[in-house]
């Protein structure tokens, strides 16, 4: 798996939580690459967007999630990459 992390503050805590993210993540789904990229939006009501894209075979999940905190943004992108892998498995196989 290649992982691709961006963030702009090196003095930040984001590594260690988004190393806790990424562990969650893999029992979601095993993919083979996740790009994710956390910024902080001073001028915005949102301070923290988190992008997420995760590719897993034949298909990739992608995500995008905005709140006040960096653990608010990781959890609204972690419930719909919940959401997007839970109606995957409920989808009907094509025939």
């Amino acid at each position: 798996m290649n992982s691709t992390l961006t963030y702009n503050n090196a003095n930040a805590p984001w590594p260690p939580l988004l190393a806790q993210q990424l562990e969650h993540w893999h029992t979601l789904a095993t993919f083979t690459l996740a790009e994710v990229i956390l910024e902080q939006q001073r001028d915005h009501g949102h301070a923290f967007r988190v992008k997420v894209r995760l590719e897993v075979p034949e298909h990739e999940l992608r995500t995008e999630a905005s709140d006040r905190t960096l653990e608010g943004a990781l959890l609204l992108a972690t419930r719909n990459l919940e959401h997007q892998v839970q109606s995957r498995k409920t989808k009907p196989i094509k025939t």
